[in-house]
């Protein structure tokens, strides 16, 4: 288990699940007047689970995207101190079980009519068990006056191995695009 501990970093690496498959959520403080910010600057993670701070290099792929996609949205990146808001991410990686009942005996899908005499299921059926790793990414928007949480996404996906760098990149910004296109509120793109 430690060994699984160890490959954590290496991993995430490798970059969240593809986008069709993130899972985004967020929430915010509706007293939050989102309208004043126009200028932003990063924050420090306290968290000893981030898996982003042990990977240095891909903090700073999706460094580099959050900062491209907030100045498309005409956010001035400043220095901490003349900031309205600090932009802080973090990531999580957690192996997950995954299981499929195929149902019926000898794994071969089982008709609701069909319920033979002896028991057909008495044979057993086939159950297929399989460990995957989904890693979580979280965007939190703090108000740098105040210091309080304003707005929080998280995108949820499996964890996918990317060889090819550019490949990796687009999947960073693909997946920092779902989170951030709801901020801030009220700006969030309509899905056909």
């Amino acid at each position: 288990m430690n060994f699984l501990f160890l490959l954590l970093p290496l991993l995430l690496t490798f970059i969240l699940g593809g986008c069709s498959t993130v899972s985004v959520k967020y929430d915010y403080d509706q007293a939050a007047d989102f309208s004043m910010i126009h200028t932003y600057s990063w924050g420090q993670a306290n968290s000893d689970d981030d898996e982003l701070t042990k990977n240095p290099l891909l903090k700073k792929r999706f460094t580099a995207s959050i900062d491209g996609y907030l100045q498309s949205k005409d956010f001035r990146k400043v220095e901490p101190d003349k900031a309205d808001i600090l932009v802080v991410i973090e990531a999580v990686v957690k192996e997950k079980m995954r299981l499929i009942d195929w149902g019926g005996p000898r794994g071969y899908y089982r008709h609701p009519w069909y319920d033979p005499w002896w028991g057909g299921s008495a044979y057993g059926g086939r159950v297929d068990v399989s460990y995957y790793q989904e890693g979580t990414v979280v965007i939190d928007i703090v108000d740098n006056l105040k210091k309080e949480l304003i707005w929080r996404g998280l995108g949820t996906g499996i964890v996918q191995h990317y060889t090819d760098r550019e490949k990796q990149q687009a999947a960073v910004d693909e997946y920092v695009q779902k989170i951030l296109d709801h901020f801030p509120p009220g700006t969030e793109k309509k899905s056909n």
